[in-house]
């Protein structure tokens, strides 16, 4: 099977914590030799330092926790169970360390606000001395709040076990989100925890979004490997769930009486008794450009076993999944019903075992293909595609009240050419433009909060009127691109009265373009999507 090389796990990274040591020193003299006073200095400046660096620590002492906690006070180490009250916040700077001795949790009822960066990624875990499950810490439990937004970017979450304590305590490993408002999560590394069920993420009753998120390597003692979620809102985006483990079902993902959008999301390489990749039960989740591969089932649904789902799949790839028998993709079960548009299934629909007793059987299966994808794999794509795949150009753009996510899996342009491709990531495109990228940061949008932006016709044929209303600034300026990045229309905008009417009048193929409104400081303040529909939409292939 294919493996994946995941971000190294950080080494402890200790900075000066003296940058400004004023020091008086008197020349250094020995019989026959002269010292230089600068570098005696040095050596005694590089001792202290060293000094400071060996003995740098935090150790939090008090079980309720907020403020801030930086880097230079890092590692925070952590001997009992802690809290964020309710009403709190607690916010982590980038490279601080925050090490659990022993089985103890960090419960949020407040506020958590842990942003990394690239270079300097907050990490979570035990210290290296720590080697035994049994003294493994018990994870991040996000519980109880009904306002507050918490953030985690740039973090690596890691060797918790929250098996062998209560039934509570055991759901969700490195992290449990229960009755709680907002989680978003970007760029964050989970692996190598273990919990009863939702090893890497148990989210539920609860509003979450991961985008870019790597969970891999987590181990589930029933469901949920990788991810388990129920009854939740949950924005899954452009993450790679990949080589975990469930002794029951939802090797990578599982998910029951969910409604959610998952998009551009590589599940691979997990492992199930039922259900290697992906476990639905009374599901009606929609899963638009995610490539499900190599997975593999003890007993049935290598790629996804369903009960009671009427899960929509578009644009997926589901293909090299094992299960006993040649029905190896998926086991649909108890009045299961899935719909599968443009997807390419090995084995097509026979690849499903249907156990028809209890009305299961399968939706539609539209211009879907049953061909050899032609996967590669090196140091900055995963599961992409070579030039002759058959999914390239083969998958449906124009989807109704659905806005595709402008990057791929890999950061790319979501769509090249003009068709999107089946699968997680798009061949041939380009890095998308941090301009672009801007766009579907909720933060970046909210400085003109009344401001309301409306196109009409949307859909159009290329020319339609945009709106603008409610606006605090006197100039704007407007453009449309296409999803590709390539610019459509711009145009300076000096707002005169309480509504502004622009037409716009492009002669452009089908697709979706995005319009962006800047504000005078060049901070972009709204964001569209219009839909132009031009002659009917022709596949490469003939159905």
């Amino acid at each position: 099977m294919n493996t994946i090389k995941m971000n190294k796990r950080y080494k402890s990274r200790r900075h000066n914590l003296g940058q400004n040591i004023r020091t008086s020193i008197t020349p250094v003299v020995v019989p026959g030799r002269f010292i230089p006073t600068f570098i005696s200095i040095s050596i005694i400046y590089l001792i202290s330092v060293a000094f400071s660096i060996v003995n740098a620590q935090t150790v939090i002492e008090e079980n309720e926790v907020e403020g801030k906690w930086t880097l230079s006070k890092s590692p925070y180490v952590v001997q009992q169970d802690i809290e964020i009250p309710a009403g709190s916040e607690l916010a982590i700077e980038a490279g601080t360390e925050v090490l659990f001795t022993g089985k103890y949790k960090l419960t949020v009822k407040g506020k958590l606000v842990a942003e990394g960066t690239e270079e300097l990624p907050i990490i979570f875990s035990v210290p290296d001395s720590i080697t035994e499950k049994k003294n493994m810490w018990m994870g991040i439990k996000l519980t109880t709040n009904t306002s507050d937004t918490s953030k985690l970017a740039w973090c690596n979450i890691m060797n918790v076990d929250a098996t062998g304590s209560s039934i509570e305590n055991s759901l969700g490993g490195a992290l449990a989100v229960i009755d709680y408002h907002y989680l978003k999560m970007e760029y964050v590394d989970i692996t190598k925890n273990t919990a009863l069920l939702g090893a890497g993420v148990y989210i539920k009753n609860s509003t979450a979004k991961l985008e870019y998120c790597k969970i891999n390597n987590n181990t589930a003692i029933s469901e949920g490997g990788g991810i388990y979620v129920s009854g939740s809102e949950l924005m899954l985006k452009n993450s790679l769930i990949t080589n975990n483990t469930a002794f029951n079902t939802g090797g990578g993902i599982s998910s029951s009486k969910m409604e959610g959008y998952w998009f551009n999301n590589i599940i691979s390489d997990n492992k199930a008794k039922f259900g290697a990749g992906l476990a639905f039960k009374e599901d009606k989740s929609t899963l638009i450009n995610n490539t499900i591969s190599n997975n593999e089932a003890e007993i049935n649904g290598g790629a996804v076993h369903m009960k009671n789902s009427s899960t929509r799949f578009i644009n997926s790839i589901f293909w090299g999944n094992y299960a006993p028998g040649k029905e190896n993709q998926g086991y649909l079960f108890q009045k299961s019903n899935p719909t599968f548009w443009y997807c390419n299934i090995q084995g097509g629909s026979e690849g499903f075992e249907v156990f028809s007793g209890y009305g299961s059987y399968i939706e539609e299966t539209l211009y879907s293909l049953d061909e050899d994808p032609r996967f590669i794999t090196n140091d900055t794509l995963y599961y992409g595609l070579d030039e002759m795949s058959p999914c390239v150009d083969a998958g449906l753009s124009m989807l109704d009240d659905i806005d595709l996510p402008a990057s791929d899996n890999s950061g790319r342009y979501r769509i090249n050419n003009d068709v999107i491709d089946m699968g997680a990531n798009e061949y041939g495109a380009s890095l998308l433009p941090e301009f672009i990228k801007e766009l579907e940061e909720e933060e970046s949008l909210q400085e003109d909060a009344n401001l309301q932006l409306v196109t009409f016709p949307n859909p159009s044929d290329g020319e339609f009127r945009v709106v603008i209303t409610e606006a605090e600034d006197s100039e704007y300026s407007l453009r449309v691109n296409a999803a590709n990045g390539y610019g459509m229309f711009n145009k300076d905008i000096y707002r005169s009265g309480s509504v502004t009417v622009v037409s716009v009048n492009m002669d452009a193929s089908p697709g979706i373009y995005v319009l962006t409104l800047t504000n005078s400081k060049g901070r972009i303040v709204k964001e569209s999507k219009v839909m132009v529909k031009g002659k009917a939409y022709t596949s490469k292939y003939n159905y």
